[in-house]
Formats: structure tokens, C-alpha cells, sequence
């Protein structure tokens, strides 16, 4: 299935290439595409990655929380029965 953003990545990256500070910051910068981190504490405004890693940080940042809220109605039934049959 092909989604919206399958068509902007490769325009998105082509703008990237093309900016002229490009190779520095693919050099300097500290994100570590896929874990949604940055090694550089400050990341600077300047750095071209900034928006890619904020975007995927917030990305993995939800996808835990509808992880946790799933685990959590999970489990909720469990303790009610284990509490009703306490009685």
C-alpha cells in the first residue's frame, strides 16, 4: 500500500541534496535514523536532519503510547475478573 508520504520522501530528499550546507550536516549531525535520537544534546536549528528526527522521534513516541494503552486494555479485564471472583 502506498501512502501519502511514500511520494513526498523522495521529493524531501532530493530538496535535502540539493541544499548547499547538505554534506556538512550529513556529516555533522548526530541522528541516528530509525530511533528517533539525536546524539548531539543541542541539536542546532540550522541542521537539516532537525525536522526528519523531530518528526520520527514524535512517530515512535506515539506508536509507544497506543503500545502502552493496548497493553493496558489488555490486562484491565483480568483484574476485574480476578477481583470478582475474590468475592
Amino acid at each position: 500500500m502506498v501512502s501519502p508520504s511514500d511520494d513526498a520522501a523522495p521529493r524531501a530528499l532530493a530538496e535535502l541534496i540539493a541544499a548547499p550546507e547538505a554534506e556538512r550536516w550529513a556529516r555533522d549531525c548526530g541522528w541516528l535514523p530509525g530511533t528517533g535520537h539525536c546524539r548531539n544534546r543541542r541539536c542546532s536549528r540550522k541542521c537539516l536532519f532537525r525536522a526528519y528526527y523531530k518528526a520520527e522521534a514524535a512517530r515512535i513516541a506515539e506508536v509507544r503510547r497506543r503500545r502502552r494503552r493496548a497493553g493496558t486494555r489488555a490486562r484491565m479485564p483480568r483484574a476485574v475478573n480476578s477481583a470478582a471472583s475474590d468475592t
